[in-house]
């Protein structure tokens, strides 16, 4: 018996193969974060690159105490309304007081002193854990008596259509206009929108079905409103929007302005080849490419590391992606599920938008790729997602060997 529980004990927990991709990601970004720097050494001292990978090194180091404290200690069954509500104003709260901060072209920023804190970046995690609980698990607690008849069941199902499906869509649209519009970083605004609506319509929860018909009406009616709106100018995007997609369209019609970046970007990529140039050796990080060391770094990647090294980065974020993807599809849990699946699709949105931004797939928008770009907030961030995610693993993990003794 007690070789028994001893071997119950060795075989549970979470997936290790998770934390070594976590890892290696990090440990590629804080070795890439001291290359890409030394395109600063001129103007930043020599001893930049060094302060760069150091202060990286802190952030994962907390991040990684952040994501074992939360794959041992956290709980999904401790996220229901009143809690999810309470997250959900405290990340509000926080991303409305970044907007006494202009910092760094946006007001998405909180600075305390040596370093700032990006809201927007934690927030995207907590409309994962506020959706997983309202349209995952509370919608099934929301039980309408069954002895109800005529006005006071059309009052039950009203009552329970506000509370599980207007209030959260609310607290969605809410959230996509502070980031997108207030705090105008458009960027992250995007991914939180894709993120909600793609938890929406991968919700187990059969109630959910006639709902998911009408957003899908209403957001391709919003989108031809928006795209005529365009066209016919009733509206228009910022000077800077607007670059940006002329800048995709055609980036060396404008090289010396809005399209310098992404030009150099392709350059870098073209210039890495199968091999790479070698580690160190860029070119293009010498003031051809600004934020070398944070969004635009998979461009560095590529060009020191070449199409290899970047293979090999892509690869440790699609096995992370596909984890989490097998074992949400595994989940008889509806709330358990949804956090992996929100997880999963947290990853690969910053994974395509970043990486689709730096190669021309897609219009630029200054996302970072997480684990690698430097900065404290997407580090901490995507640690944190992780040690959620293991958390359920782990549990569904022990549950599986349970059964089987």
């Amino acid at each position: 018996m007690s070789y028994l529980n001893q071997n119950k004990k060795q075989k549970a927990g979470a997936d290790k193969s998770l934390y070594i991709c976590a890892f290696v990601l990090a440990l590629i970004g804080i070795i890439m974060i001291g290359s890409a720097a030394g395109g600063k050494v001129a103007s930043a001292g020599v001893n930049y690159g060094t302060k760069m990978m150091a202060r990286q090194g802190l952030f994962v180091i907390l991040g990684t105490i952040t994501m074992l404290l939360f794959a041992k200690k956290f709980n999904s069954k401790y996220i229901v309304k009143n809690s999810a509500v309470l997250l959900y104003c405290i990340g509000t709260a926080l991303m409305i007081a970044c907007l006494a901060f202009y910092t760094k072209g946006s007001y998405a920023w909180i600075p305390l002193g040596f370093f700032s804190i990006q809201p927007s970046e934690f927030m995207k995690i907590i409309m994962v854990l506020f959706l997983a609980c309202f349209i995952g698990s509370y919608e099934k607690k929301y039980v309408i008596p069954p002895h109800l008849r005529g006005e006071q069941l059309r009052l039950a199902k009203r009552r329970k259509e506000i509370q599980c499906f207007y209030i959260p869509m609310v607290c969605v649209f809410i959230t996509f206009i502070i980031v997108a519009f207030l705090q105008h970083d458009l960027g992250s605004g995007l991914i939180i929108g894709i993120l909600c609506l793609f938890m929406f319509y991968v919700t187990p929860r059969t109630y959910y079905s006639k709902y998911k018909k009408i957003i899908f009406l209403i957001g391709a009616a919003g989108a031809i409103v928006i795209a005529l709106a365009f066209i016919t100018q009733l509206v228009s995007l910022k000077p800077y929007q607007m670059g940006r997609i002329y800048t995709w369209l055609n980036p060396i019609a404008d090289y010396w302005n809005d399209g310098f970046q992404l030009t150099n970007s392709l350059i870098a990529f073209a210039s890495g080849g199968i091999s790479g140039i070698g580690f160190g050796l860029s070119r293009m990080k010498y003031g051809y490419i600004p934020e070398a060391s944070n969004d635009m770094i998979m461009s560095i990647i590529a060009e020191e590391l070449g199409f290899f090294g970047f293979m090999i980065v892509v690869l440790l974020y699609c096995y992370i992606i596909f984890k989490l993807f097998n074992y949400g599809f595994k989940m008889a849990n509806s709330r358990d599920k949804l956090i992996l699946y929100g997880i999963a699709i947290y990853f690969f949105l910053h994974l395509f938008v970043n990486v689709g931004g730096v190669s021309g797939l897609i219009p630029m928008t200054g996302v970072p790729l997480l684990l690698i770009s430097s900065g404290g907030s997407s580090t901490l961030a995507s640690f944190l997602a992780i040690g959620i995610a293991q958390s359920v693993i782990s549990r569904y993990r022990n549950q599986e060997i349970m059964e089987h003794f």
